[in-house]
């Protein structure tokens, strides 16, 4: 079974990835509201912050293939605007609704299984984890629609 070679970063000599655009133009800024809303359920239902986990390595990861997405029209000698960055203008804050509701579930189903939360935890935990699922589900299949709308009309 082969694979295809992963797009290697735009590298300096040091080492680092090369940033062509200041952080706060790929920095997704709805990914840091839903970590702030995560958290906040967690204080407030006092389930602690397993929900929250999973928004450091997002955040990392949209950040960085933004980056190198940036790096790679520069050198296309395309634009590196925030909106030739981020793609659809509803993408962003929908992902975040719905990276954020499974990060809540995600906390709940965790307090319950590991420190013994109350028992509505499991219950409402797991229906938010099914509503993610059939959330992103739906995204992906909005995502596929408008990339084959976009392609125009099948030839034949």
């Amino acid at each position: 079974m082969t694979t295809e070679p992963q797009p290697q970063p735009h590298r300096t000599r040091g080492g680092r990835v090369r940033r062509v655009v200041p952080l706060r133009t790929v920095f997704p800024w709805w990914f840091l509201a839903g970590t702030l809303v995560t958290l906040g359920v967690a204080i407030v239902l006092e389930t602690g912050s397993g929900g929250a986990i999973m928004w450091g390595p997002v955040i990392g990861l949209e950040i960085r293939d933004r980056w190198q997405l940036a790096a790679r029209r520069q050198d296309d000698g395309l634009p590196v605007e925030r909106r030739d960055l981020v793609g659809q203008t509803w993408s962003e804050p929908v992902m975040a609704v719905v990276f954020t509701i499974v990060a809540v579930g995600l906390g709940l189903t965790l307090a319950r299984i590991v420190s013994g939360g109350a028992p509505w935890m499991l219950v409402v935990g797991l229906t938010l984890l099914a509503l993610g699922a059939a959330a992103f589900g739906a995204c992906a299949l909005m995502v596929r629609r408008l990339a084959r709308r976009a392609a125009g009309p099948p030839a034949g």
